[in-house]
């Protein structure tokens, strides 16, 4: 299957270009579009000016570099970047309404730390947490993306803590353009499409310009970790062979790790028939746990569900843009532009489990008779089962995101340097959400209590079986099944436990803004460039009365609840870039830049952020440059008035002893305040006249974020209550036998961050036989990441197997050969080895380690002579050549026993993959 699917991967993308390679389809190479001429605008700063190069530093990525990927959606190619790490993807998205999202996330810092812009404005949040999905975003009018590794919010404002990834569009695009992609997995899963269609045009004799897009996107789910063979059953357990102040470690790392409290046909957990669990046809035999690690077990029977998630969430996108501007005088340049965008997306959670809290009556009318004796023997009137549902459809999630936005506004040159921009923007994002194949607790456990009719009213069985609840309610709908083995559930007993979990979510924002810019005066050494500018931003929400169930807490998963909030923004910002020294033996220019930025929010007041920096121009070959900046990120409308949203979660309760799930209930919390962060930058630029074609950059960065709005997860509460924190021992409440029946928790700023790296980015260019060489290396290397958790400083820099993990190293290498209409581009891409936790010794665990990889991407293209006015480009490209497997790699937190062994955030789930196109262009 995997040869065929493979195979017509192939011949439908030969068969596109033999169709497209007509004599008048053949072209030069469509790649090719630059930046534009003139005034460079750099997304590090609101001066504009022609060569100005701004100290804070920034990686540009043009769209020939992003076409050699051939990556179905844009947001894959950047966060193969080492400048981000852990962003949310269809890989590793699986957040409610947010999953398959795409969420970039610069320095590991988190993607809320994160501004993404559209051509230099703010997008409608596509979740309540203030993200962007960047897929959302018109991608095919793509002229470059900028991304600003450094504090950015005297520029742009909140949320630009870590930095900014800005999307630049070709708004001078000239005639029509359009590419068509494919690919699949070399497991024959994952399938991937793409078409999109570009157009632009001017008009009324060039004073009038109009461009716009249209994109289809498809991703294909891989949907069992089980379907790779990379997948072992990698967890973390306790050693039984542990001894306080002995030798051996607390923990082991081992494969075929499974469940110790529940398997697919029933496992009785606790009492006198503990041990005993029913095979798939309903018959009693004894379960070998092995050893047993709280909820998981390992050389014994117990199954692995790591196999059964899904390590890529299917999402489909449809996207259009259009632009309009036109020219009424210099001083006077109307525009409008909107876009509309949808994903749909469909992500398996989780089977249905139980972990030994299913009560069983003896009167139970599925009970084999062996096990019935058996609890007459032991005087048992009921016991306690444990279960995972394989035989029932998974719980999904599925979504619907649609966003629409429209621009309005003016440019205008007002003489000499000086030029405006204002604009109105409105947006809307509306979600849908529906949590499907989702268990009804009451209805389930009225269901499994299935009893003979006859026996329980008359005392003769009639072989009549019904709920115990439908003797006493006799309307009640209730659809009895046999929980003992597998496939007795009917599907009228599943239509009568399963529903759904629903909600509808609307965000709105509008933005209105104004920007001058100009050369007042000059200095000695030059003029003095200058940007100022206001904005007023207003977002606010609405998550609408979801279904009735939901309300009381009643389903598996989602329980969402209704709220509203808004909030809004007030802004003024000045910068000036001075220049301070030029023409001298030791500076050929050297300039400052300076901006603050006062900023009023309607939930948490005022504060104001600046920046310094200094451009050191020593040469033509030497450039310094550095900044210090102090940048903001406020609340977002999740964080601030979310009713609340339910999860289970695995605990370790110090307290009643032992291992089980309970509900972490999160709301939002009105008093929080913005996070303040401070970043210092440095570095140096080369571009040695002794080697031509080649340049460097260096830049060291220093964030330290005060005030970090920290939600802790379920075990963070239990721990750190232990550990003496009343505040969140207050979260905890206990019921039967003082066991964890629900924690709630706040967001609240309690904590503090700080991250310390480096960035290398280094190039070279040179002719070779009749060709040219490229060759461009990206490396980010992190020296420090830090979080200051209640007075517990935890250290996440070399860790691979946290969420909040950053590799000491990622580089990413392209060497790329160009002669005539031919290229091949050969991409590494390297991420270093760690430790799954920095605070473990050998004492804490036998094998702390975890391995390096090295990826390989091979991509090639021809470009057709043009022909009629006509280009054309066919492509291909083997991502994962050698289809390396990821590294082992397991999570110290959250849920172990779905744990696949690895961290997709880092390393290669999928395995090697291929993709094949056209591309054309007249």
């Amino acid at each position: 299957m995997r040869q065929k699917n493979l195979r017509e991967t192939f011949l439908a993308g030969a068969a596109i270009a033999a169709l497209l390679a007509s004599p008048a389809m053949a072209q030069d190479a469509p790649a090719g579009e630059g930046a534009p001429s003139g005034d460079i605008v750099v997304t590090g700063t609101r001066v504009v000016r022609d060569g100005y190069l701004a100290p804070t530093p920034t990686t540009v990525v043009g769209v020939a570099e992003i076409q050699k990927s051939a990556q179905v959606q844009l947001a894959d190619y950047i966060n193969q970047l080492p400048q981000l790490s852990n962003s949310l993807s269809p890989t590793t998205n699986r957040n409610g309404s947010s999953s398959g999202a795409s969420f970039l996330n610069l320095r590991g810092l988190g993607v809320n730390r994160t501004l993404v812009l559209l051509d230099g404005r703010r997008v409608t949040p596509s979740s309540l947490t203030g993200n962007v999905d960047f897929a959302l975003l018109p991608q095919a009018l793509v002229q470059r993306v900028d991304i600003v590794t450094g504090g950015a919010s005297s520029a742009w404002g909140s949320d630009a803590v870590a930095g900014v990834v800005n999307l630049v569009l070709d708004r001078e695009f000239k005639g029509l353009k359009g590419e068509i992609v494919s690919g699949i997995s070399d497991h024959g899963d994952g399938g991937q499409f793409k078409a999109n269609l570009s157009f632009g045009t001017p008009f009324a004799d060039g004073r009038g310009h109009f461009i716009a897009s249209v994109e289809h996107n498809e991703l294909k789910d891989v949907p069992r970790a089980g379907s790779r063979d990379w997948y072992k059953g990698w967890n973390i357990v306790n050693n039984p062979a542990y001894v306080a102040g002995g030798s051996a470690p607390m923990r082991l790392l081992v494969p075929n790790v499974g469940l110790s409290r529940s398997t697919p046909g029933g496992l009785i957990s606790a009492g006198p028939l503990a041990g005993t669990q029913f095979l798939a046809g309903g018959e009693p035999a004894r379960f070998n746990p092995g050893s047993v690690s709280g909820l998981l077990s390992y050389g014994g029977d117990g199954y692995l569900a790591g196999q059964d998630q899904q390590l890529l969430t299917p999402v489909n996108w449809d996207t259009v843009y259009a632009r309009a501007e036109y020219e009424v005088s210099p001083a006077f340049t109307l525009f409008a532009d909107g876009n509309y965008a949808k994903a749909d997306s469909s992500y398996s959670v989780r089977l249905y489990q139980r972990d030994g809290n299913i009560t069983i009556s003896r009167q139970n009318a599925y009970l084999d008779p062996a096990t019935a004796a058996r609890m007459d023997a032991a005087g048992l009137t009921s016991f306690q089962l444990g279960k995972l549902h394989t035989d029932l459809p998974v719980a999904k999630v599925k979504s619907s995101r649609e966003l629409i936005r429209g621009v309005v506004g003016a440019t205008g040159d007002l003489g000499g340097s000086w030029s405006y921009d204002a604009y109105y923007q409105y947006g809307r994002t509306l979600f849908d959400t529906a949590a499907v194949n989702n268990v009804i607790t009451a209805n389930y456990n009225n269901a499994v209590d299935a009893v003979d009719q006859g026996l329980i009213q008359t005392g003769v069985a009639n072989g009549n079986i019904v709920c115990r609840s439908s003797l006493t309610s006799p309307g009640n709908g209730c659809v009895p099944f046999d929980v003992f083995g597998t496939g007795g559930v009917s599907q009228a007993a599943q239509d009568y436990i399963f529903g759904e979990a629903t909600q509808s979510t609307v965000i709105k924002q509008q933005v209105a803004a104004a920007n001058l810019r100009g050369e007042p005066f000059s200095l000695w050494a030059g003029p003095v460039s200058v940007a100022l500018g206001v904005e007023w931003r207003k977002e606010q929400y609405n998550a609408r009365q979801p279904d009735p169930i939901s309300l009381t807490n009643g389903f598996f998963l989602g329980n969402y609840k209704p709220s509203a909030g808004s909030f809004n923004v007030r802004e003024g910002y000045f910068e000036a870039v001075v220049p301070l020294l030029v023409d001298l033996p030791f500076a050929k220019r050297v300039e400052f830049d300076g901006a603050v930025r006062y900023t009023d929010y309607s939930t948490s007041g005022s504060i104001a952020t600046w920046k310094a920096g200094l451009s050191w121009e020593v040469d033509d070959q030497l450039r310094l440059r550095g900044t210090i900046s102090r940048d903001i990120r406020a609340p977002n409308l999740n964080e601030l008035f979310l009713a609340s949203a339910s999860t289970n979660f695995a605990i370790v309760d110090p307290v009643a002893g032992g291992n089980y799930s309970v509900r972490r209930v999160v709301a939002g919390n009105r008093n929080l305040g913005p996070e303040r962060a401070i970043t210092k930058s440095a570095g140096i630029v080369y571009r040695p006249n002794w080697f031509p074609g080649f340049s460097a950059s260096v830049d060291v960065y220093d964030i330290k974020i005060d005030d970090a709005i920290f939600t802790p997860d379920a075990q963070v509460v239990i721990d750190q209550c232990q550990a003496g924190v009343q505040a969140l021992c207050a979260a905890i409440s206990r019921g039967a036998g003082n066991l964890v029946t629900e924690i709630r928790v706040l967001p609240q700023n309690v904590l503090s961050e700080r991250a310390r790296g480096l960035d290398i980015d280094a190039s070279y260019r040179r002719p070779l036989g009749e060709g040219q060489l490229s060759i461009r290396a990206l490396a980010s290397h992190v020296f420090k990441r830090e979080v200051d958790s209640f007075g517990t400083f935890l250290r996440y820099d070399g860790v691979t197997g946290d969420g909040l993990g950053l590799p000491k190293w990622r580089a990413q290498t392209t060497v790329t050969y160009d002669q005539g209409g031919f290229s091949t581009t050969l991409t590494s891409r390297y991420v270093s080895g760690g430790v799954l936790n920095k605070a473990w010794g050998p004492a804490d665990i036998d094998d702390n380690s975890t391995a390096s990889r090295t990826y390989f991407d091979l991509s090639a293209s021809y470009t057709f002579s043009r022909t009629h006015g006509t280009e054309m480009q066919i492509f291909g490209v083997v991502q994962n050549l050698f289809d390396k497997d990821p590294a082992v790699s397991v999570a110290t937190s959250g849920n172990a026993f779905t744990s696949t062994g690895t961290n997709a955030s880092f390393f290669d789930t999928i395995g090697r993959q291929f993709r094949v196109g056209v591309r054309f262009r007249r």
